[in-house]
């Protein structure tokens, strides 16, 4: 017998040999669902999580029968971008899809032919959009934070991310020591003073501790909206996010004017715009940020496990079903 209310995570790979969901994610994804699974969880609901497409299929067939109207009625879809185009052509999808959401991390703005008939409100994301709902995650203050240093932290693991601002790095490096996850730079820098710290790739908890122990963490345009930028106000923190100086369009729809813009809504002194181009300003405004005092930890309210959980307790309730389709009827 099912619960009153049943989630079902279908995250499938359609490689197969890549050996799940997860493991072609960022931790930004993974995150956003981790958090939800939890949040569900927390609030009385079954999770299944689906990764393997014959099981999905077979589940979605029990779920959609005739005989099991309540059932539907009761229990919702979560897929993503990638894995809801598998379930368009099924003779089911008209039926399921009012209950289905999408897991959308970087927000679409897209026409509903385009996503198979879904409203863009059941599209779910990690930051408030224009067209789409807010889900967000929790932002958790770690405990025993560590003194700051007067250092910079460079955000990205990936060398491509700094290849074009070698002489940017090279002018912060006159204000004081920096860190890196990249484990190389593409591009020459002058490092014969050590200042330019490279740790490579490093555990969560140890990279939140070098996060906390920095007076800043300066973006360079990738990754898009990743969870750092909030994980670095959460601990005192200062992030300087990259302005585009063109609007940033993705395939989905989404737009975007800088590499984080819900972290550069909080304003000063959580957050401060710099404009990578312009090397007088960039510097200027870590200057500013190494000579004043510390910020205090800050997590935004809908951030917090009780303000996710109450979105999360609202959002479940929404209704974007027609009564014919839940009682077995059809829509034109």
């Amino acid at each position: 017998m099912y619960p009153p209310q049943a989630a079902i995570f279908f995250l499938l790979q359609d490689n197969p040999r890549v050996a799940g969901w997860f493991l072609s994610r960022q931790i930004g994804e993974v995150r956003f669902v981790e958090s939800l699974s939890k949040g569900l969880r927390e609030l009385g609901w079954q999770v299944m999580v689906q990764t393997a497409r014959a099981d999905a299929l077979r589940l979605v067939e029990e779920v959609v029968k005739p005989s099991n109207k309540k059932l539907l009625s009761r229990t919702l879809f979560f897929l993503d971008l990638t894995t809801v185009t598998d379930f368009y052509p099924l003779s089911q999808w008209e039926t399921m899809r009012c209950r289905v959401r999408i897991l959308d991390f970087f927000g679409t703005n897209l026409n509903s032919s385009k996503i198979g008939g879904l409203k863009l409100a059941q599209f779910w994301t990690p930051y408030p959009t224009s067209n789409n709902t807010f889900l967000g995650f929790t932002v958790s203050k770690p405990h025993n934070l560590p003194r700051k240093e007067k250092q910079g932290l460079l955000w990205g693991k990936e060398p491509r991310y700094f290849t074009r601002h070698s002489r940017l790095i090279q002018e912060l490096l006159k204000l004081s020591p920096l860190h890196a996850v990249a484990e190389t730079f593409e591009m020459p820098i002058n490092n014969t003073n050590g200042s330019l710290v490279t740790h490579g790739l490093l555990s969560p908890d140890s990279w939140m501790r070098l996060v906390a122990k920095s007076s800043y963490l300066i973006g360079f345009g990738d990754p898009l909206v990743g969870p750092s930028a909030l994980d670095a106000i959460s601990v005192g923190t200062v992030y300087l996010d990259c302005t585009y100086t063109t609007l940033r369009k993705l395939e989905s729809g989404a737009e975007y004017t800088s590499q984080h813009p819900y972290a550069q809504s909080l304003g000063k002194p959580f957050s401060y715009p710099v404009h990578l181009s312009n090397l007088s300003e960039v510097v200027a405004t870590a200057k500013h940020v190494l000579e004043s005092p510390s910020n205090l930890p800050f997590v935004p309210a809908g951030f917090t496990s009780q303000g996710y959980k109450r979105r999360l307790q609202l959002l479940v309730q929404d209704d974007f079903c027609d009564e014919a389709i839940l009682h077995g009827g059809h829509t034109s």
